[in-house]
């Protein structure tokens, strides 16, 4: 999938410090912020990379040479206060998360065009998206220890009241320490902090918000609910099932597609999808376990899935819980539109469908009640000319016979006209004195 489409907010992919393989020789020349001395401490270098919030370059440590990375704030960004706060607060989530798993953050400052940025360790390797696309299926025992380093900085942060929110390979970036793989976490630009403090920043987001990356977002994420740090455990059994398997467990054409399954779709087995690739019967209960739909049924803590890992080995499988899923909306289904205060009516056959739905119903006509008077009168004068002209005067039962029609007082449609009211008398004639006639 397009990184256009995995993503539901500008995420930064920037935050990533990885040296590029081939430098554009260009970009020194190209880049206005090259050669840039900020805080009068920090020499720009090198453009890193660019992500949807910011860009990231090489500098050096002024007086001990020393190399870091800087990621400064878009510009189009610096004059919207939100953007700008979850911006810093990046920098404040990770530094506030004392742990060696999570990538360590120097200082912050301002550009001196008012672009905020901060210093960050400057580390060199690749991210874990590369190292799947060229090397998954991975042995269980490398999987493992990536995996369980992954749990432990996010136990860490999660201690501290941090939830990633947006956990995926290419937020996880693997140094080569004497052939050993250690891995750091990046990237806290959407984190959510559960018990927010002045140390750390406020929560910027609410319910109902779509944070993340969908081919790792759990279904309480992807519909939008109110979600805590479980998801970021769902997030990293998808992340192991695609360290074993060399795939995600769901892949779909589009945003809403991947969305759909992770709510409504069983994720399939590991070994079904890598056959060849050797994993053990409780590694793959481990990462099913890991992404039950219910956050109830998964593993409660990070501490407790890196125990789960460990106890592999000894062949000790985790349960996983039967759940039902949710079923998807019928396509086709009729619907029913009701305004919020009125009663609910009762449920269509499967077949129909209101031919207006309320929302869309045509205005009720005004009726004047002399005219409905009169076209009442009219049809039932109708009706009885009706009956007048189809009665033969010369039926009868005595002489034919019963007919072949029923009577016309059994019907249940028509009822026997009522017999014609009696003339009102006429007036009597006013009374006239003998003057008046006399003058006529």
């Amino acid at each position: 999938m397009s990184e256009p489409i995995a993503k539901t907010q500008p995420i930064d992919a920037g935050a990533q410090t990885v040296r590029p393989a081939a430098p554009d020789p260009g970009s020194a020349r190209t880049d206005r912020r090259i050669g840039d001395l900020l805080k009068g401490t920090y020499t720009l270098e090198r453009l890193l990379g660019a992500g949807g919030m910011g860009s990231v370059y090489l500098a050096q440590h002024a007086l001990i040479r020393k190399k870091v990375a800087i990621k400064i704030l878009a510009p189009e960004y610096a004059l919207k206060p939100e953007l700008k706060e979850r911006f810093l607060r990046e920098a404040r989530a990770a530094a506030a998360i004392d742990h060696d798993g999570v990538i360590e953050i120097h200082d912050f400052g301002e550009t001196a065009d008012g672009a905020a940025f901060f210093v960050m360790e400057y580390l060199e390797g690749e991210d874990l998206a590369a190292v799947i696309q060229r090397e998954a299926p991975l042995p269980w025992p490398r999987a493992r220890g990536i995996a369980v380093q992954i749990c432990r900085a996010l136990q860490a942060a999660h201690d501290r009241g941090i939830v990633h929110r947006d956990m995926k390979p290419g937020n996880c970036f693997r140094l080569d320490r004497d052939g050993r793989d250690v891995v750091k976490v990046l990237d806290f630009g959407i984190a959510k902090l559960q018990n927010p403090d002045e140390g750390v920043g406020q929560a910027l987001t609410r319910t109902g918000m779509i944070f993340g990356t969908p081919e790792y977002m759990s279904p309480e994420q992807a519909q939008g609910l109110h979600h805590d740090h479980r998801v970021d455990i769902y997030a990293v059994g998808v992340i192991l099932f695609e360290l074993l398997t060399g795939k995600p467990p769901f892949i779909a054409d589009t945003f809403m597609g991947l969305l759909n399954k992770h709510m409504f779709d069983a994720p399939p087995r590991p070994r079904d999808v890598a056959p060849r690739a050797d994993i053990p019967a409780a590694a793959e209960a481990v990462v099913l376990k890991a992404l039950q739909k219910d956050p109830d049924l998964r593993f409660q803590t990070m501490d407790e899935l890196a125990a789960a890992l460990a106890a592999v080995d000894a062949g000790v499988a985790p349960e996983i819980v039967p759940e039902p899923l949710k079923a998807k909306p019928a396509r086709g289904a009729p619907m029913q539109f009701r305004s919020a205060d009125a009663p609910p009516r009762p449920t269509l056959p499967e077949t129909t469908a209101p031919a207006f739905p309320a929302p869309f119903a045509p205005p009720r006509r005004r009726w004047n009640l002399a005219l409905v008077a009169g076209l009442a009168g009219a049809a039932v004068a109708a009706g009885a000319l009706v009956l007048f002209t189809q009665q033969d005067p010369s039926d009868s039962a005595e002489e034919t016979g019963p007919k072949e029609h029923a009577p016309v007082t059994s019907s249940p449609e028509l009822l026997p006209l009522p017999p014609p009211a009696p003339a009102p008398p006429s007036p009597p004639p006013a009374p006239t004195c003998s003057r008046c006639r006399r003058r006529r």
